[in-house]
């Protein structure tokens, strides 16, 4: 290689710094691959052990909200900006929640192909096309969760959900996020905040009503 770049250098005249370019722009090439392999892991561990945190935070939280109300046989109702009916209490508000439903993504792929045709020298080609589809969570809009004893609202920028407690028939949580499905509506989750915390006032909610 530096004898190829020598002649070069001899023959064609090419300047020292065009030479040394392409001595060292190999080199370059691969610490500028290593630097981006090397941030990507670093980033990752770094929102992982965020992550962990949060969950840490959000159990030890529900740990002593659960202590409160059984030491007090009931639940707390708290300050909120919501609305609310007569006889309709918030137990429950949660900042910078993500709303989150499963949307289905389509992919489509092509396949080209031909055939020789004897004696013409010509082809014939053809091609399809396949598609697949396959569902994902897609965040919708981020706003703020309300637990009453008769919703679970989210109030979102972009959208709103409203979800009467008489009609959930399944909810399961997370550390930092809950999953709520309902009659006549999809499944939803409610990403960044205390999953436990909510589905335990549901459970208790539906509960004192049976």
């Amino acid at each position: 290689m530096i004898n190829l770049l020598l002649a070069s250098l001899l023959f064609c005249r090419t300047s020292v710094s065009d030479v040394l370019v392409l001595l060292l722009f190999p080199g370059i090439f691969v610490w500028a691959i290593i630097a981006v392999i090397i941030y990507y892991f670093v980033d990752r561990a770094r929102r992982s052990k965020r992550r962990r945190q949060r969950d840490q935070l959000n159990n030890q939280d529900y740990l002593e909200w659960r202590s409160n109300v059984e030491d007090t046989g009931e639940l707390a109702p708290v300050p909120c900006s919501l609305l609310l009916k007569k006889g309709e209490e918030c137990f429950s508000v949660s900042q910078g929640v993500t709303l989150l439903e499963v949307r289905e993504v389509r992919h489509t792929s092509f396949l080209f192909g031909s055939v020789p045709v004897s004696d013409t020298g010509f082809n014939l080609g053809g091609g399809g096309a396949t598609s697949t589809s396959m569902d994902v969570w897609k965040p919708i809009a981020k706003g703020e969760l309300y637990v009453t004893n008769r919703q679970v609202y989210f109030n979102g920028d972009k959208q709103t959900r409203q979800i009467p407690i008489s009609k959930i028939v399944k909810i399961e949580a997370g550390y930092s996020a809950v999953e709520i499905s309902a009659e006549a509506q999809k499944k939803m989750v409610f990403r960044g905040c205390n999953g436990q915390v909510v589905r335990d006032i549901v459970q208790m909610i539906v509960h004192n009503e049976d």
